[in-house]
């Protein structure tokens, strides 16, 4: 079942328990295996209730014949056996309700991270960008987390504070009636303060989940960004930052902290002062002769069970808070529109370089107003090298992007070997794309596990002469481990000009029919770059069309054409010879 849908976002009354209980419905419908896992836990916990009462009634039995009848071992022996078999039956089911209770919280937390990565790989990176790295990590860890206490930790004891006190004011009322109305008439004080205090906890707890995420993105982007924060003198006042917005995010923290705990005193109060009257009442019929000392003293004993689910609601409740805040980032992810997906499932002939029109083709990202591309139309013969230049901003890197079908266009159409690339299978379609971005990534293992990615079943000739034509050959010929050199997590251990001929090895051993080039050469010199340009074209002939975003002119002269963005909407420029 989705956890996406029409229904799913939460209302900003959400603080309401009925709005929590909906919402936890909600993601506890959506994940495989959740809900038996779910009525297990409660089932267990009701076992629990039902043998603590047991054990109640029983030692209370014992107690009274022992002090007050003088009862010998051998007559209360079967009592003190059956009070031993409630306890370890209490024991049990607590455990187990504990086990569920795990098994619970791991399966929401897989599923909905499984489906927040499904979700973000549909979107594609047009969404990734728009918040940052960091504010999806935070979804994905954090909010996620809350989610899941939110259903481990409110739902069952929310139903577990309706049933338990039910059974336990039946075996109260049965002993004594007027300890019974008692009760009855406290156990709607929990709810009720519930709600009095809900709307200004969700609203500190909102606040706070909202600056989690800001600083969780701030964080991640200063992370990245840190050497060169460093060679420019910056990291100092960017650490100030850090710290001004962490202590903001400590005072919003403390806040929320202080209200739960308030709520919490009054809680306990209320518990207090209910099992005193109790107490009082019980007293003064024992005392008067109206009960006798073995209900009286079970009575003592159950009254402070009666209190305890609905004291436990309560602390989730201020758990359960969180989960409603951060489901806002959640489902904003798992709600959000998906970009038009392919019609059809249609199928190019294999093996021959791809020609591609782009007919008035615009975009403008989620957010913005002004259009990244605006009526651009140009034509890229099969086999050719084309070069498109322009500034930044210009839609460089988008055309990349609508190129590979991560984004479908605002307006007009691209057409690959004259058929709309909306009707072509997607995953067909990139299976027959290589990739070059501007900062391209490179996975912790080895060279040969980076290049396998391209061509899982690539030989160890064919990842060397991929590695040669990029120019990276006599270097990891002289590695002791040779293709077995692990590279490091984003290619730390090897230098921006390295990892970006990695990448381009990458790219030349994939089997591609179209080739996207963002800025391949901007981190290696000009001589170096120019070595890896001859290779590619000399490697791409007869087998891809390449499309080549630079702002280097001499990257330009590799290509048969070039289209400038910016100087003039869809201007081709004059054929080049090389």
């Amino acid at each position: 079942m989705a956890l996406a849908g029409p229904d799913t976002t939460p209302a900003r009354g959400s603080a309401h328990p009925a709005g929590l209980w909906r919402l936890g419905r909600r993601i506890l419908a959506g994940t495989r295996g959740a809900s038996p896992a779910f009525a297990v836990a409660v089932a267990l916990g009701l076992v629990a209730a039902l043998a603590t009462v047991a054990q109640a009634l029983l030692l209370a039995g014992v107690i009274a014949r022992v002090f007050l009848h003088h009862a010998t071992l051998a007559q209360v022996l079967p009592g003190i056996l059956l009070a031993a078999v409630a306890v370890a039956a209490r024991a049990a089911a607590t455990a187990g309700a504990g086990a569920q209770a795990g098994r619970l919280r791991r399966a929401v937390r897989a599923d909905l991270r499984r489906r927040l990565l499904e979700k973000l790989f549909r979107l594609g990176p047009a969404f990734a960008d728009r918040d940052g790295a960091g504010a999806e990590v935070t979804v994905m860890i954090e909010s996620v987390d809350a989610l899941a206490a939110l259903v481990v930790g409110y739902l069952p004891r929310m139903v577990l504070a309706g049933a338990v006190p039910v059974i336990v004011l039946a075996a109260v009322g049965g002993a004594y009636w007027l300890a019974g109305i008692i009760l009855l008439a406290a156990a709607p004080m929990v709810p009720f303060f519930m709600v009095l205090v809900g709307r200004a906890a969700e609203r500190s707890s909102r606040r706070q989940w909202r600056l989690l995420l800001l600083l969780g993105a701030h964080f991640l982007d200063l992370v990245e960004g840190l050497p060169t924060l460093m060679l420019l003198g910056r990291s100092r006042e960017q650490g100030a930052v850090v710290e001004r917005v962490s202590d903001a995010y400590r005072v919003r923290a403390m806040g929320t902290l202080r209200i739960a705990l308030l709520s919490a005193l009054v809680l306990e109060l209320f518990a207090a002062l209910g099992t005193a009257v109790v107490a009082v009442v019980v007293a003064l019929a024992v005392i008067a002769g109206r009960l006798a000392f073995a209900p009286a003293f079970a009575i003592l004993m159950l009254t402070p069970e009666f209190f305890a689910p609905q004291r436990q609601l309560g602390a989730a409740f201020h758990q359960a808070l969180d989960g409603a805040s951060a489901a806002e980032a959640v489902f904003r992810l798992l709600d959000a529109p998906e970009p038009r997906r392919a019609a059809g499932r249609r199928a190019l002939a294999p093996g021959r370089p791809r020609r591609v029109d782009a007919a008035d083709l615009a975009w403008t990202y989620p957010g913005r107003t002004a259009p990244a591309l605006a009526g651009l139309s140009l034509t890229v013969s099969a086999g050719e090298v084309l070069a498109v230049m322009g500034p930044s901003g210009s839609g460089k890197s988008t055309l990349l992007y609508l190129l590979l079908g991560l984004m479908r266009p605002d307006r007009g159409a691209i057409l690959v070997d004259g058929v709309p690339l909306e009707e072509l299978d997607e995953d067909g379609w990139r299976r027959e794309v290589a990739l070059v971005p501007q900062r391209p990534y490179l996975f912790g293992g080895t060279v040969a596990d980076n290049l396998r990615l391209a061509r899982p079943d690539a030989s160890a000739a064919q990842m060397r002469s991929a590695l040669l034509d990029a120019q990276l050959g006599d270097f990891i010929a002289r590695q002791p481990r040779g293709l077995d050199t692990p590279v490091g997590d984003r290619g730390e251990r090897l230098s921006g000009g390295q990892a970006q001929r990695l990448a381009l090895a990458r790219a030349l051993l994939r089997p591609a029919t179209l080739m996207l080039l963002d800025e391949p050469t901007v981190h290696l010199d000009p001589a170096t770059g120019a070595r890896v340009l001859a290779s590619l074209r000399r490697r791409a002939r007869g087998r891809a069309t390449v499309v080549l975003v630079t702002h280097r002119e001499a990257d330009a002269a590799f290509a048969d054409r070039v289209v400038r963005l910016g100087e003039a909407r869809a201007a081709e420029g004059a054929r080049r010879a090389l």
